[in-house]
């Protein structure tokens, strides 16, 4: 008996060592991704997927979605969805530097390097992922889940004109998801329900 008690605590030792190692791996990558890698298309999967949870991070979803205003279904890609226990986030990057110009109006503006040029507003243009995302959840049944329309400006220079609720910055995206963390809307099997949800509906290529 005292053996199969020795080989068990071994076995848990060995265990906490391995998932202390992989944990310790996995923040030594995601700051290497955040230091290198930020214009990259894949950075926010990239760093999401190391520094919180692969499970919970997919990217480019496309679902179908009903277009009210058409009447009629209309296939949306959803770029980045990341789920933790503050919600679900459906997050749009914006990559480059520079200062922003957020705008409640029309087109924003970015100033670098003395020049200025106007962008699509990137908050508008992520609306029929964000939408697509919360009609998805209410055709599932799966209700009293938070949904976020996050617009992440991968760039290292980049500062706004003004804060807004769901524009950040990547050196703000560990904090960021910490705080929302707080709240604790869901628990493990309520995230792994949204993700199986979406990967149900999610629309094979070539369809």
């Amino acid at each position: 008996m005292g053996k199969f008690f020795l080989i068990i605590g071994i076995a848990a030792i060995v265990v906490a060592i391995l998932y202390l190692v992989l944990y310790i791996w996995s923040r030594m990558q995601s700051v290497k991704i955040l230091r290198n890698y930020r214009n990259h298309r894949n950075f926010g999967f990239g760093y999401l997927s190391l520094r919180f949870s692969r499970r919970r991070t997919l990217k480019n979803v496309r679902l179908f979605s009903y277009d009210y205003v058409n009447q009629g279904k209309k296939l949306v890609n959803v770029e980045l969805l990341f789920v933790n226990k503050g919600g679900v986030f459906v997050i749009k990057q914006v990559p480059g530097d520079g200062y922003v110009e957020i705008r409640n109006d029309g087109p924003w503006k970015r100033t670098l390097n003395d020049r200025t040029f106007t962008f699509p507003d990137p908050q508008k243009a992520n609306e029929n992922a964000y939408e697509a995302i919360r009609q998805l959840l209410r055709e599932e049944h799966v209700n009293n889940v938070p949904v976020y329309n996050i617009v992440l400006f991968t760039g290292r220079k980049v500062k706004f004109s003004k804060q807004v609720n769901g524009v950040i910055n990547a050196d703000d995206l560990t904090p960021f998801f910490i705080e929302y963390n707080k709240d604790r809307f869901l628990v493990g099997s309520e995230m792994r329900k949204i993700i199986r949800t979406v990967q149900k509906k999610r629309v094979k290529s070539g369809r």
